[in-house]
């Protein structure tokens, strides 16, 4: 999955997203909903307004062709159709007789043709079995036509009226109550145009409107919610790194605020808590060490109080022995120098002397301890492999303390590999999440293929005086000196090892910036 793709599907799982998004899409649906009922209204009242207006038209052609209908003046009554005919919108008035014959129209090819019964300007009339002598205003007006061409016809009935049936120039009997029908069709082309600019311009605000909404609803939830939980987030991943002094910073009253707050109050109770187990395992430690101490000075000293007591014995029955003295004398002073390496590690353990940083490239201090200890290596057939990264950085760090955790750390591989081995040096730039705070990590691996270590004791591993050496070969101080060394320089150190395939230390340090 590429990066782009991951940002992509991050944001469309973030809070802020899904609220800004779920906002939008109901803003679309109302103001969409409220736009249509708008618009429905809009069309039905302006559609009224056409047909009202049509109304008053087609009585307006009525009361002016009365007289020349009265007299039966064709030719008065078609150029007053012709006039009313040329007014903008007007698509057609004609005058229909109650057998369906056009007596007058604007389209002179109509004159004198029978008009089907089933046509628009009939059905309304002729939709039952007997023509409806009053015809209600509902079925006096259609709209037929296609969206952008559609035509609004208003049917007006000619009644017989006593006028017509007293004149001397007609025949209609008085009996009959209908004479015809005076048929107007009006273009609602102009209304149709309204009605689509006002559905562009609502739809041009609806979407101007959720845009405006939803970019202020997204920053009000970016500074108020997705900028507090990223703190959260960060705060949570600090704490997981062991930094217990971080706080998150309380910028309101809200609930998130509370959550911070919450979130600060339960780093400062782990700082606490973790502050007493420190305590506690340090007083432990203490005694353990102690312990050590004892064991480790005790054997010794006994032994050189055994042969001080032989010698004087010897001494005072006059047996003593100079060859046999001198023996004893040198397995005094072994015992003697056991002591003092103890002491002196012990020291080194407790003295946690402040490290003199600078520009330290670790390849020259491998290079170092491996001048003191590479014979050595060779003697015991130990294959050392470097395998250093081009990109792998530099370290501010102490040199001579580097080059002592080195050199513990060849002598506890070599000292597992007594029948031979290999020693691969890995340095290698890691991700500064191993190191939180750090820019730059250089990461050091010294990996063997000695005899393992087993799950049970990995844990003591950098506990003093803790050793899973044979008796004689060392005291368990070494790792605890080079465990305080990397904290002193506010590096990490792990361990990782499988009994009988061998045993890999992993050491991250900051970088020079």
């Amino acid at each position: 999955m590429s990066e782009a793709t991951g940002r992509q599907r991050k944001l469309t799982k973030s809070l802020n997203f899904r609220l800004v998004f779920f906002v939008c899409v109901f803003l679309l649906v109302a103001k969409g909903t409220f736009s249509y009922m708008m618009t429905r209204m809009e069309h039905d009242e302006l559609i009224a307004e056409v047909v009202n207006g049509s109304r008053r038209f087609s009585e307006g052609i009525k009361r002016s062709t009365r007289y020349a209908m009265l007299k039966f003046d064709r030719e008065a009554m078609h150029q007053i159709l012709e006039e009313v005919g040329r007014q903008e919108d007007v698509e057609r008035v004609r005058i229909l007789n109650k057998e369906g014959d056009v007596i007058i129209s604007t389209r002179s090819e109509e004159i004198g043709h029978k008009v089907d019964k089933r046509e628009e300007a009939c059905y309304g009339c002729h939709d039952v079995d007997k023509p409806l002598e009053k015809l209600p205003m509902s079925r006096r007006w259609r709209i037929f036509g296609q969206s952008g061409d559609r035509r609004v016809g208003i049917v007006d009935p000619i009644y017989n009226e006593p006028d017509c049936w007293n004149a001397p120039c007609h025949q209609h009997p008085e009996d009959k109550k209908v004479l015809g029908v005076l048929d107007v069709i009006v273009s609602v082309k102009e209304v149709d145009e309204l009605l689509a600019a006002s559905a562009w311009r609502r739809a041009i605000f609806t979407i101007l409107a959720i845009i405006i909404v939803g970019t202020v609803i997204s920053y009000y939830l970016y500074r108020t919610v997705t900028v507090p939980v990223r703190r959260l987030v960060s705060g949570t991943k600090h704490l997981a790194a062991g930094e217990l002094d971080y706080q998150i910073a309380v910028t309101d009253a809200t609930e998130i605020g509370y959550l911070a707050q919450s979130f600060n109050r339960m780093a400062r109770t782990l700082k606490e808590q973790q502050q007493q187990v420190v305590r506690q395992e340090k007083l432990a430690s203490l005694g353990q060490m102690a312990a050590g101490i004892v064991h480790e000075i005790n054997n010794p000293l006994s032994g050189i109080l055994i042969y001080v007591r032989l010698m004087l014995k010897q001494i005072e029955a006059k047996t003593f022995d100079p060859d046999e003295g001198a023996s004893n004398l040198s397995k005094m002073e072994r015992e003697v120098q056991r002591c003092s390496r103890i002491i002196r590690n012990l020291l080194d353990f407790s003295r946690q002397t402040p490290p003199q940083l600078r520009r330290v490239d670790m390849a020259q201090v491998i290079e170092e301890a491996l001048l003191i200890l590479g014979h050595q290596a060779s003697l015991q057939n130990i294959e050392v492999v470097k395998k250093y990264a081009p990109d792998a950085p530099v370290v501010e760090a102490d040199f001579d303390q580097m080059r002592q955790v080195l050199n513990n750390m060849f002598t506890n591989s070599m000292q597992a590999m007594k029948d031979g081995g290999k020693i691969i040096l890995r340095l290698s730039r890691a991700k500064p999440e191993f190191l939180p705070g750090a820019r730059r990590v250089l990461k050091v691996e010294i990996e063997d293929t000695g005899c393992g270590i087993p799950d049970e004791s990995l844990g003591n591993l950098f506990t003093p005086f803790f050793t899973t050496k044979e008796k004689g070969e060392g005291v368990g101080l070494g790792l605890a000196v080079v465990y305080g060394i990397i904290q002193r320089h506010n590096g990490r150190i792990e361990v990782s090892s499988k009994v009988g395939q061998g045993t890999v230390f992993t050491i991250y340090l900051r970088a020079q910036q």
